[in-house]
């Protein structure tokens, strides 16, 4: 940080941590995308039902009509592929 910083990070060209400015960290979907709508079930803790409850929405979305995708992105071992018996590769239609 300069040792002039009045802290209006709009004037200054340099990074540092006083800029508290929010960002746009939207990105444009790829042209060849018919993805319209995410829907991010998330949490901080284990056990809360995640699985559970992306399961049950992709239910009932699926029989309204809608076209559905689930990425289970856990990092400590995916359960939704055992929850619906899936195996590896395996696209249900």
């Amino acid at each position: 940080m300069a040792e002039e910083c009045t802290h209006d990070c709009s004037s200054c060209g340099t990074t540092c941590g006083s800029d508290t400015r929010k960002k746009d960290l939207h990105e444009a979907p790829n042209e060849l995308s018919d993805i319209r709508h995410v829907i991010a079930v998330v949490s901080g803790k284990g056990g809360v039902g995640k699985s559970l409850v992306t399961g049950l929405m992709s239910v009932a979305m699926s029989r309204k009509g809608q076209h559905v995708g689930i990425m289970d992105a856990d990092i400590t071992g995916p359960s939704i592929p055992e929850d619906v018996r899936c195996q590896r590769g395996d696209s249900r239609q």
